[in-house]
């Protein structure tokens, strides 16, 4: 389903909505533009929490790092963070998981990658990386940390398939800069956060996917660098992957080597940050989005013809959302809307099966479509579908001249109050 930018259109026919409690319909009766109009709502259901899965697979065989990776015990205290928040967290590794491919990524909600190993030599396939994109085009999140030089060469192979490539190494203004950099975001990758550790001679991420938006840049001998950067592919049904050029998820590594490596200049090892940022990860990339679709049981429809509409309405969020339904009539420059305004509660998953008798249009056959979106409180769009149907005529159908549709879609809105269904609905909920 994809962020449509169709300026749509729409019409009623009937009422649709957002939930009944228990099964049942609306009759509106025969006087709609001499139609019936039913609707069946199935009661909306909270979505219940579970557990997301989190694999995190190191890039080393345990002994080509010069202690910086010694195993899966190095990220105790990640896994147990996490897994206070909820998160089950697996750890392989080049030993334990020489060859990574998509079935084993969709055992998972997310899977993060770390270079772990020191080496120039890339010991990663082309069709593990495909994989991962495949996993990322399927709805999985992903989260590529690497670096550069001998300290990316095989997290370069993942991220390459997604439009980042490596760049030539910059450097802090100050050897003592990389160890802790401050960062002024507001994106939630960055909430409660006051700095991060950071390598500092690192690759810049070099980006060549214009979907992918830099959301932090750090001080650097080039200038402002890029450091940490998205690409948010769920308003089209895919993932969610991060990438960051500072192997911040190596700097959650609880062993001695890194510990040296992080000490700040107050003699600190600022682990919590790091720590804070792979939980903000966490929830960032596990964030569930707003879903909307409508369907049609059929592709062309005649006079006297029952129509199927269904609508699914879902909002994991915890904020409402305003559900919107347009319907277009291209040929005769028809775009009115069936609603503009209602509100769909937080953590609601509704389906709504509309039934429609095919009234009378007139001689001349003509293209519809139906087109829902779910806006945020800015009006921001975050999700949208549409479903393309035919009327074509059969039998003795009036004159085309006879039948203003403009002015009987006009009728049936006027006819019915959507919001103010949805409305009393919710009330019955709560």
């Amino acid at each position: 389903m994809k962020k449509t930018n169709i300026l749509v259109i729409g019409i009623a026919m009937s009422v649709i909505f957002c939930g009944i409690v228990s099964l049942q319909a609306v009759n509106y009766g025969s006087d709609v533009m001499g139609s019936e109009a039913t609707v069946v709502s199935r009661t909306p259901q909270q979505h219940e929490q579970q557990d997301t899965k989190i694999l995190i697979y190191v890039l080393s065989t345990r002994d080509d790092s010069n202690w910086w990776y010694t195993g899966p015990k190095d990220l105790d205290s990640l896994i147990e963070l996490l897994g206070s928040k909820g998160y089950a967290v697996s750890v392989e590794d080049k030993v334990s998981l020489p060859y990574i491919n998509i079935s084993k990524m969709l055992g998972f909600d997310q899977v993060w990658i770390v270079e772990g190993d020191h080496d120039p030599e890339p010991e990663i396939s082309d069709s593990e990386a495909q994989d991962l994109q495949q996993f990322y085009e399927q709805g999985g999140r992903i989260w590529i940390s690497m670096e550069t030089d001998s300290w990316a060469e095989d997290a370069l192979i993942f991220a390459e398939k997604f439009g980042v490539v490596d760049a030539p190494t910059v450097y802090s203004l100050s050897k003592y800069e990389h160890k802790y950099k401050p960062v002024y975001s507001e994106h939630p990758l960055f909430t409660n956060m006051s700095g991060i550790l950071f390598d500092h001679d690192v690759g810049a991420l070099s980006i060549l996917n214009p979907e992918i938006q830099t959301i932090w840049f750090y001080p650097s001998t080039e200038g402002p660098t890029p450091g940490v950067a998205i690409l948010d592919g769920t308003s089209y049904k895919k993932g969610r992957v991060i990438f960051d050029s500072g192997w911040v998820l190596g700097g959650t590594f609880n062993n001695s080597a890194v510990k040296r490596w992080g000490i700040d200049r107050a003699g600190e090892f600022p682990i919590s940050q790091d720590l804070q940022f792979a939980l903000n990860v966490a929830n960032w990339l596990g964030a569930a989005a707003p879903i909307v679709s409508i369907t049609t049981d059929e592709f062309e429809y005649s006079t006297a013809d029952t129509m199927t509409i269904t609508i699914d309405i879902v909002n994991p969020t915890e904020d409402s959302v305003a559900f919107q339904w347009y319907w277009g009539v291209p040929q005769y420059r028809i775009w009115l809307p069936v609603t503009t305004s209602a509100s769909i509660p937080a953590g609601y998953d509704v389906t709504v099966d509309l039934n429609f008798t095919i009234p009378d249009w007139g001689s001349r056959p003509f293209g519809n479509v139906f087109y829902v979106q779910l806006l945020d409180a800015t009006g921001e769009v975050l999700d949208a579908d549409a479903a393309c149907w035919a009327y074509s005529p059969s039998g003795e159908a009036m004159p085309e001249e006879k039948v203003d549709i403009a002015k009987e879609i006009k009728k049936t809105i006027e006819k019915v109050d959507i919001a103010k269904e949805i409305k009393k609905t919710i009330e019955m909920i709560e």
